[in-house]
């Protein structure tokens, strides 16, 4: 067993990619060529990409890399929501949890799937004794992610904070409510939320619920030092490399 353990991790790493060099104008330039006169033009398209580092076209301006700015509203954008998808993963998974000791009475998909599938958990279920039915079609279908009592609780704590996700985009944030989101008194509401309905309805993970909601009000934080930072002011290497010393104490 270990040995194939090894196997898996070597091969893993050998699938790691190396990272890019360093873009400078000219490096992507003579990128593009080296693209343009090595890929037939029936191939020459985004799948043979990654093979040249993303560049297959000449820059359009001729503006140094240090010069550009980066996109901070859409850094922020894109990372607030992969953090607090991973909180809401986190609550999902404790409404699956949640959903074996449930006796919820509400019409919502939730209970239904909690009746169904506590029923179907029964040692004398007439459904365990079926070999051709593992479980009903309720089961199978599962339930609507915001209709779990754990992810409906930290919706009610974001918008306790006056934050509200649109209704394009699967649910997309603005940046002013990022902002406001990302405040450490707001950071801390959206934590409590996950601890203190694990120890209302389900007692037996509050502890491990509570560690998990640290360990996210960790990440929220440093991201929020981060924003403060790159959000307000143009970031010098003093500056970078206090937070990546700030990062690795942390």
């Amino acid at each position: 067993m270990n040995e194939e353990n090894n196997i898996v991790k070597l091969d893993t790493f050998r699938n790691i990619k190396a990272p890019s060099p360093e873009k400078t104008n000219h490096q992507m330039l003579v990128t593009a060529w080296r693209f343009a006169s090595s890929i037939a033009p029936s191939e020459a398209d985004k799948k043979q990409a990654k093979h040249f580092h993303n560049c297959i076209t000449e820059p359009i301006f001729n503006i140094p890399i240090s010069q550009v700015c980066p996109p901070g509203l859409h850094i922020t954008l894109g990372i607030f929501t992969k953090l607090y998808g991973l909180l809401e993963d986190e609550c999902h998974n404790l409404d699956l949890e949640l959903a074996l000791h449930s006796s919820e009475d509400a019409h919502s998909s939730f209970s239904t799937y909690s009746q169904e599938l506590q029923r179907w958990s029964k040692p004398n279920s007439h459904m365990m004794n079926c070999s051709k039915c593992k479980c009903t079609a309720t089961v199978k279908k599962g339930f609507s992610v915001k209709e779990g009592p754990f992810v409906k609780k930290l919706d009610s704590a974001l918008q306790s904070i006056g934050v509200h996700r649109q209704q394009y985009f699967g649910g997309a944030f603005v940046g002013n409510h990022v902002h406001k989101a990302l405040k450490l008194a707001n950071i801390q509401t959206l934590s409590k939320s996950l601890a203190q309905t694990a120890l209302n309805k389900l007692p037996n993970r509050s502890t491990e619920a509570k560690r998990r909601s640290e360990m996210l009000v960790n990440a929220f934080s440093m991201f929020a030092q981060c924003h403060n930072i790159y959000d307000l002011n143009f970031i010098d290497e003093a500056q970078t490399h206090a937070l990546a010393l700030d990062r690795l104490h942390n």
